[in-house]
């Protein structure tokens, strides 16, 4: 948008407000090149308070501003505290410290801000927001972002003559330029580390790192614009001083938003009850998953494929068809899923059967090799549920749909019917641990400071390195987790903050009361979750054995993501902690975990920008942001107050994950769970992210003894 278009809206108070927000830092840039002197205007009136600016296109009053030295001068002050990213972000208590970096490294497949422009912030004494608008704002010079600072230093026959066309003195527009390059090229970097910013210890194969994440002020910057006009789903993060944590903060009346994909996990009604599913079939009800065909992405898939949307090209509707039919062939799976379960649940139990004939027990009782002989039954059933459920009723029997649906119904039942695939090449050398029902509260589902839902990524991997640390020093000998597979099976968000202990006393050189620091509102969450961890031995012995398994359940972490880490109740679940030296016999258990979780896989797909994100997840919904890491915005070195030997300051790096459920999971077969489930950390220039674990390397994890 240009700025033309704003100042041809002819009410005062419609225009005024137009204005503020396209010159605020939470939405999208405008363009002012041929109107520059009316952007001056502008830029001169936001130094003011609101209500003592009755118009922002008023000429005495940016006259004003720039005539008076006392308030120029506090503008130009606050040049010194510009920064790229905001170190009070979120804890304002970090104070006279910024930082100015280049934007980092360009990883494929990995949202940082190297794909968006380089924009100032700010942030410093908060009675001094207003004044800060002067030079911090951005907008567009030709195209490019930009904001008065800059322009006064790269182009000063262009601003110079229009700021002196707003009266501001002739000697100090002379030395303007040279006052913006010493407050831009003061020292940019911390000599030392504020007590109240985050450190993270990170192994790099030799030695630990501390890392204290930063955010970017772009980045933050372009998640606001995109949550806000709704092209990606977000909550609320609200700080109580916004002015006092930055610029951008202020504008939002310190309600920021974050983007919100939690995991798809849900609690079935009828979970593992043999007796409950036999009783509501005598009476007539249906013990399939009716919520798979009602929810909105696969109505959306069979919308999509009777033709309802246009498309510009035959590979734009080709594209859309396939993804419309894997979203289609994700949901019938899930319908079916319950009957999977009451399967295995008889398997297991060795339980008797009380049910008429029907499909149901067809279903239940025939030899797995004849599951095909059900797909007319199963689809007639199939459609009868489409026409009872209130969203895909339209679409019940619906003459384009009723061979796609079969289609997919088809290719299921047979991948069912297969005989469970072989892998070879076990070794002695490998085993797998299973951790089941293991349950996390208050952790951190604001995984970084742009999005809440699934816990970092970083945070498993943390885990898994103590883990490994301390079976180490149990065991006396090297111990490798090559890689860890995450199941979360219940998911629950705390909305309620929590109230800080008091731990600062008023006065610090006095016996004084002790006083409660402010409070952040920071999102936690609760879960039950399965880690799957691949150990490897590098002498060719086995690298755990049965009789070691109380040791390994001694050693396992208590801690997780920032919350509390504990193993099942002795009551529900004893053998919580179980080896396995045979893949197979490993998902064999692994595939009767419940319907309603998810696994957290790797995937290969990725995004370099936030504008990539929507319709990604639009055409995969099964794909979920999520924070993979960090990216560094400098070289490790020594620094005052670091946890470690060096320090470096960092990027949250966000990635894609593909949240898998259990009957997917199991139609995709042991091969691909071996392939495509399992986690690893990688260490590659200045980038420390997660990624998919390699079947046979495995990760340098213990740190080496002297």
């Amino acid at each position: 948008m240009h700025l033309d278009d704003l100042l041809a809206i002819e009410d005062l108070e419609e225009r005024d407000k137009q204005l503020r927000r396209a010159f605020s830092p939470a939405t999208a840039l405008i363009e002012v090149s041929g109107s520059e002197l009316k952007a001056l205007t502008i830029l001169c009136n936001l130094t003011f308070k609101r209500a003592d600016v009755p118009d922002l296109l008023s000429v005495a009053q940016a006259k004003q501003a720039l005539s008076d030295p006392v308030h120029f001068e506090r503008c130009l002050n606050e040049v010194r505290w510009f920064h790229s990213h905001n170190l009070k972000y979120p804890d304002p208590r970090v104070s006279h410290q910024r930082l100015i970096l280049p934007r980092p490294q360009t990883v494929p497949g990995i949202i940082t801000s190297s794909a968006e422009p380089a924009l100032l912030g700010w942030s410093h004494n908060s009675t001094e927001v207003n004044r800060a608008r002067l030079f911090s704002t951005a907008f567009l010079m030709d195209g490019e972002a930009t904001c008065l600072a800059e322009q006064v230093i790269s182009s000063p026959s262009k601003w110079l003559p229009k700021l002196a066309q707003r009266s501001l003195p002739s000697e100090t527009r002379q030395q303007l330029r040279q006052r913006l390059l010493e407050l831009l090229e003061q020292s940019t970097l911390p000599e030392e580390i504020s007590p109240y910013s985050k450190q993270i210890r990170v192994f790099d194969g030799r030695d630990y790192r501390s890392v204290t994440p930063v955010v970017s002020h772009s980045l933050l910057s372009k998640s606001q614009q995109l949550a806000n006009s709704r092209q990606l789903r977000a909550t609320t993060i609200e700080h109580a001083h916004p002015a006092s944590v930055s610029d951008l903060v202020a504008s939002q009346g310190g309600r920021v938003r974050a983007l919100f994909y939690p995991p798809p996990v849900y609690v079935p009604k009828t979970q593992g009850l043999a007796g409950a599913r036999s009783n509501k079939t005598r009476h007539g009800g249906s013990v399939f998953d009716h919520k798979a065909l009602g929810s909105r992405h696969f109505v959306l898939a069979l919308k999509q494929l009777v033709g309802s949307q246009g498309f510009r090209t035959l590979r734009e509707r080709r594209r859309a068809r396939v993804a419309s039919l894997r979203v289609i062939r994700r949901s019938v799976a899930q319908w079916l899923s319950p009957m999977l379960e009451w399967r295995d649940d008889l398997e297991e139990r060795g339980l008797k059967l009380n049910l008429p004939d029907g499909l149901e027990r067809d279903l239940l009782l025939m030899p797995r090799e004849s599951f095909t002989e059900s797909l007319f039954p199963l689809s007639n059933r199939l459609q009868a549920e489409l026409g009872q459920s209130r969203y895909g009723k339209p679409y019940a029997y619906h003459p384009e749909l009723m061979q796609p649906l079969k289609s997919q119904l088809r290719w299921l039942l047979s991948e069912l019917a297969k005989e469970d695939e072989v892998v070879t090449g076990a070794s002695i050398s490998l085993c797998y641990l299973h951790l089941s029902g293991l349950r996390v509260f208050d952790a951190q589902a604001l995984s970084n400071p742009y999005l809440v839902g699934i816990p970092s990524l970083s945070a498993l991997w943390g885990l898994t390195h103590q883990y490994q640390r301390k079976l180490t020093e149990l065991l006396g000998r090297p111990i490798h987790i090559a890689g860890t597979a995450w199941h979360i099976g219940r998911y629950n968000l705390n909305d309620t903050k929590k109230l800080p202990e008091p731990r600062t006393p008023h006065k610090v050189s006095a016996p004084s009361e002790v006083k409660r620091p402010g409070i952040l509102d920071n999102k936690l969450c609760d879960m039950t979750i399965e880690l799957v961890f691949k150990l490897v031995s590098l002498d060719g012995e086995a690298p755990l054995s049965q009789e070691e398994l109380n040791l390994a359940q001694t050693a396992f972490p208590s801690c997780f993501a920032g919350g509390c880490l504990q193993p099942p109740c002795l009551y529900e679940h004893t053998h919580w902690c179980q080896l396995h030296t045979s893949p197979q016999e490993l998902f064999d258990e692994l595939k009767r975990l419940p319907r309603g979780g998810t696994w957290v896989y790797p995937t290969a797909t990725g995004v370099t920008a936030l504008d990539e994100l929507p319709p990604l997840l639009t055409e995969q919904p099964s794909y979920r942001p999520a924070s993979v890491g960090f990216v560094a915005l400098e070289e490790p070195q020594e620094r005052a107050g670091s946890l470690e030997r060096t320090h470096c300051y960092a990027e949250p790096a966000i990635g894609v994950v593909n949240c898998v459920g259990p009957i997917e999971m199991r139609l995709a077969g042991l091969k691909s769970f071996l392939e495509n489930a399992f986690w690893q950390m990688d260490m590659e220039g200045r980038a420390m992210l997660l990624h998919k674990a390699t079947l046979l390397e495995p990760f340098y994890g213990v740190r080496p003894t002297s």
